[in-house]
């Protein structure tokens, strides 16, 4: 079975309580160990889910958008709040 590590790449400075909270939320994750393709579809359902609460939550700020890209045999999550993250297969594990 296939594994994935999710990790923060980059942090950067919020500029309104949206951007926090989603931030907060994402900082909780790092590090997460994903077993399995079927793992990883709902872990980035439930980043985008729990954007889109934010986003609810929030009404008075500009939406945050959480961007999934592939390169190579990497996804990257983007979210214009203050991070960007990798999630990387495991290829060898101790």
């Amino acid at each position: 079975m296939k594994k994935y590590f999710f990790k923060i790449s980059a942090k950067y400075s919020t500029k309104n309580s949206l951007q926090k909270s989603v931030k907060d939320y994402v900082l909780e994750l790092d590090g997460t160990l994903l077993n399995g393709d079927k793992a990883l579809y709902k872990f980035k359902n439930r980043i985008n889910n729990a954007v889109v609460g934010f986003n609810r939550a929030n009404s008075r700020c500009r939406p945050v958008e959480v961007v999934f890209f592939k390169h190579d045999d990497i996804d990257f999550v983007s979210l214009e709040s203050g991070f960007h993250a990798a999630i990387y297969p495991v290829n060898h594990e101790k």
